[in-house]
């Protein structure tokens, strides 16, 4: 059946009135991330005017899109790495098709010049949801941009370079800590200071984002840190999704570099999350080259047996 005899689908922008069918929903898809849930898409609201999306056939709900709107374009989600078309698990390809007919129809009434959809990487998805690729070769999306995540496969024995696995054993007998805190202040200062002077940029949250994002998802942001006696050296904020342990943020100070920290705590990682995870990543390796790879970082990562996952950004003119 060709997506444009679907029965009707009605757009409805949201509001608080949603936000409780909406957070029920993301819940449910099958590509739904705590990301998603009105509590992280709002705590940087005052950054970005909400646009978002749902997607009512019948009066049934069927899906959700998380968007904001810039300077007359639709975004899906500026304040996310990624986001798109949320779907549950019985809305097959033409019924996708008619949802996605429809956001562009809404998107085309209210005079939107183009969509920017930053897609979800497949391994986000609880279930394969790659509907929306199809979608973008049939509507005449182009592809704006390919970055390069990093990420190891945790079913598979891990292949630590042979530097690596020296670098751990130093790490090993050095007598460190790893353990989970909650001093969030201390390792924000840490990565703050890391990014300035290496990058001459922030950290794309506060500390006191980062906290009360924590406070309000604790089973999915945790830090992990390391520490030599008493001192935190090192260590990770991790986003922790359905399939994969994220390192959001990693980051060690001088005496965890001399002590091999980072390895350590990589390590730790792999061995506590590899029998309830799929995957390890380390997202991605931006820098100066003509395509926005930073080389070096990126092989650092495969030191640790790390392979290529792409990040796509699409483009649609309206």
């Amino acid at each position: 059946m060709p997506a444009s005899q679907e029965k009707v689908i009605q757009v409805v922008r949201y509001s608080p009135t949603y936000r409780d069918l909406w957070n029920q929903f993301n819940h449910q898809a099958i590509n739904g991330l705590f990301l998603f849930d009105r509590n992280y898409l709002e705590y940087h609201q005052q950054r970005f005017q909400d646009h978002s999306l749902l997607f009512f056939q019948e009066e049934k709900l069927i899906g959700i899109f998380p968007m904001n709107e810039n300077a007359g374009v639709a975004f899906s989600h500026q304040g996310l790495t990624f986001g798109g078309l949320l779907i549950g698990p019985r809305l097959k390809i033409h019924g996708y098709l008619a949802a996605f007919e429809a956001l562009l129809n809404y998107l085309r009434q209210l005079k939107f010049t183009k969509l920017i959809y930053k897609a979800i990487p497949f391994i986000f998805q609880q279930q394969l949801a790659l509907e929306d690729h199809y979608a973008f070769f049939r509507y005449g999306f182009v592809l704006k941009n390919r970055s390069l995540s990093s990420c190891i496969d945790l079913s598979q024995p891990v292949p630590y370079t042979k530097g690596r696995k020296w670098s751990l054993a130093k790490a090993l007998q050095a007598n460190l800590t790893v353990t989970e805190s909650e001093d969030y202040v201390a390792f924000m200062q840490l990565v703050g200071q890391i990014l300035e002077t290496k990058y001459a940029v922030q950290p794309t949250h506060t500390t006191e984002e980062i906290i009360y994002l924590a406070g309000k998802f604790p089973q999915n942001i945790k830090l992990l840190a390391v520490y030599q006696q008493q001192e935190m050296i090192g260590g990770t904020i991790i986003y922790l999704s359905s399939q994969v342990v994220h390192l959001q943020y990693i980051a060690t100070n001088d005496a965890g570099k001399k002590l091999h920290a980072l390895d350590l705590i990589i390590h730790h990682l792999i061995q506590t999350y590899r029998a309830e995870k799929k995957y390890l990543n380390f997202g991605i390796s931006p820098g100066p080259d003509a395509y926005g790879l930073n080389t070096g970082l990126i092989q650092n990562k495969e030191s640790y047996g790390a392979r290529s996952l792409p990040h796509d950004i699409y483009e649609l003119t309206l």
